[in-house]
């Protein structure tokens, strides 16, 4: 009878642990693709001739494009839940919509709507044409003078930590990780933002 019950409760805490068990998983997955990204990123900007130490608007922008150019051909496979694996979209989900749910949730509300492309529409800078509009394919550049959306610090600081040059981006209801230094989109889940 003593086994029978040690067994139920084995087994009882063990059906307890597998969500957090799953989550932890996710993230642990999550976590292993951005560090890849970021060893890649790194990997090939040290490819790329240095800029120089007062390097001109026109270097930066040639070193930008190269290392895009790079990367894009690296990950020329890249697909959507690459990295943002599917296991761990309902960890988002979880914390971006507790983050902008009923009232207390309306400065995050607001605070992403301040640079959102879909909100903002681009503004073309004088004698430039308009942006495009971001496109959500994964290695797509974002375009050149398209706002970039604020995320709030107090959701940065619930969200994984991300290494450089990555970083969390609001386009519409869709959330990005965006490669700074290259202006590339690595990745995005859609529709896990309701404004």
């Amino acid at each position: 009878m003593r086994v029978a019950i040690a067994l139920l409760l084995v087994a009882g805490s063990g059906w307890a642990d597998a969500p957090v068990n799953a989550r932890a998983q996710a993230l642990q997955v999550f976590g292993e693709r951005v560090g890849t990204y970021a060893e890649l990123h790194k990997k090939l900007a040290a490819t790329l001739p240095p800029l120089p130490e007062k390097a001109e608007p026109v270097q930066i922008a040639a070193h930008k494009t190269a290392l895009a150019k790079a990367i894009r051909a690296s990950r020329s496979q890249a697909r959507q839940g690459e990295i943002l694996v599917p296991e761990v979209v309902p960890v988002f989900l979880e914390v971006l919509r507790s983050d902008f749910a009923g009232a207390k949730g309306r400065d995050a509300r607001e605070t992403i709507k301040d640079g959102d492309p879909r909100e903002e529409k681009p503004k073309a800078r004088a004698g430039e044409p308009i942006p495009k509009p971001v496109v959500l394919v994964a290695n797509a550049p974002y375009p050149d003078g398209a706002p970039l959306s604020t995320v709030p610090p107090d959701l940065l600081a619930k969200l994984p930590k991300l290494p450089e040059p990555l970083e969390y981006r609001v386009v519409g209801q869709h959330l990005l990780l965006l490669d700074t230094a290259s202006d590339l989109v690595v990745d995005y889940i859609l529709n896990v933002i309701s404004t």
